[in-house]
């Protein structure tokens, strides 16, 4: 089976999803689908698509194709244009992820045309959050005459939890969909001394933990709050941002932190990966992900993989389970609720350790790489054998 996957970038800067693509190439590679990545690409992204390399031993290839945006703002290409007119045809199946983005919603339209089936990810800009924020009364004409048809002539929609089907449907998104989590890698053993060198006021410290993209929707401004009310009332507690952003929203929040009690108590270490992320979860007492809205959210995933209690919000797809199976607290996105739970964490009141057995136990059932591939070749094989085409 040939599939075809396309995603608007695969920057590194652009979080979860870009983490999310290379995860799916691999366990489909492992499974024997070739699949290809077309992805309008910048130098920055050259790190994931080395990572996303051909097979050479029987199991199935791996390309990636590179496109230069013509037009940012809508991830416009007419490369991409080109190729993907000459070349859909030649695929079983067409997987396209987000939406209101020129590369996903053209490569959908292009199946469509030449009858090849389509799978739609929306990864999350369907939710209450994303159809309110930037340019909500573009994306609401947008939705009713281009994504909303797309949508239902789509042979599947793939969510990646209950409540991101739940808040499409509840705007009106209506078409065949089945919800298929996705699974992160677990990361080697950290060694906390790497970031406790570099920082040392975190070697007998609490440490709080957040990783992610720098951006207004990680609700940033509140955990600073948060951590100034802490701070304010004499908790020893310090917290470590990892993550980059747009320099001049860095900058108000660099401010913001500074301006407050929270100043010696939230160390900004920049965007890390590899051995550092390892260490930034391997110091962490608990992960905290204050965000308004999450798709899915790798960072907590891989942190519950790393045996770490967490501090989430409702925007976090996952909550109820974490609340359910005792992996951490959930709270509100408001600074209070923040600080009132991370204090409960750093006075005792949650077993943290049974927390973080907790969380392990929820991504090796629910978010296993293994899991989403045999999902996803499940699902391929359906959708070709209702198209009459092989299913190998």
């Amino acid at each position: 089976m040939r599939v075809l996957h396309v995603v608007p970038s695969l920057a590194l800067s652009f979080g979860g999803p870009s983490q999310a693509m290379v995860g799916i190439a691999q366990v489909l590679s492992d499974r024997g689908v070739d699949c290809d990545v077309a992805a309008c690409l910048g130098s920055e992204q050259a790190a994931v698509a080395l990572r996303a390399r051909p097979r050479v031993d029987g199991r199935g290839a791996v390309v990636v194709h590179c496109f230069t945006p013509s037009v940012r703002p809508y991830t416009l290409s007419i490369g991409l244009a080109r190729w993907l007119i000459a070349n859909v045809r030649r695929y079983d199946l067409v997987h396209v992820h987000g939406l209101f983005a020129f590369p996903p919603v053209f490569a959908a339209f292009i199946a469509l045309c030449v009858r090849r089936p389509y799978v739609i990810r929306p990864f999350g800009v369907l939710n209450r959050y994303g159809l309110t924020r930037r340019r909500p009364w573009a994306k609401r004409i947008s939705l009713a005459l281009v994504e909303k048809p797309l949508l239902r002539r789509a042979d599947q929609i793939h969510y990646t939890a209950e409540a991101e089907r739940a808040q499409a449907e509840d705007s009106g998104v209506r078409g065949c969909s089945t919800v298929l989590p996705l699974g992160v890698a677990e990361l080697a053993p950290g060694d906390r001394h790497l970031v406790a060198n570099r920082f040392p006021i975190l070697r007998k410290a609490f440490v709080l933990v957040t990783i992610g993209r720098l951006d207004p929707i990680k609700n940033l401004e509140a955990l600073i709050d948060a951590m100034a009310i802490l701070a304010a009332a004499g908790s020893p507690a310090r917290l470590l941002v990892c993550g980059e952003g747009k320099p001049d929203y860095q900058n108000r929040l660099f401010a913001r932190a500074a301006a407050g009690p929270a100043r010696d108590s939230i160390i900004w270490a920049g965007d890390v990966r590899g051995a550092m992320k390892a260490s930034a979860l391997a110091i962490a007492d608990v992960f905290v992900q204050p965000t308004f809205s999450e798709n899915f959210g790798n960072s907590v995933v891989e942190a519950m993989a790393a045996g770490k209690p967490v501090v989430v919000t409702e925007g976090v797809p996952m909550h109820d389970l974490i609340k359910r199976r005792g992996a951490g607290v959930v709270c509100g996105t408001d600074a209070p609720s923040l600080a009132a739970a991370m204090q409960s964490c750093i006075a005792g009141e949650i077993d943290l350790a049974r927390a973080g057995a907790a969380g392990r136990r929820i991504v090796q059932q629910h978010f296993s790489l293994d899991a989403l591939g045999d999902g996803l070749v499940a699902l391929y094989r359906r959708l070709a054998i209702a198209q009459g085409a092989p299913s190998a």
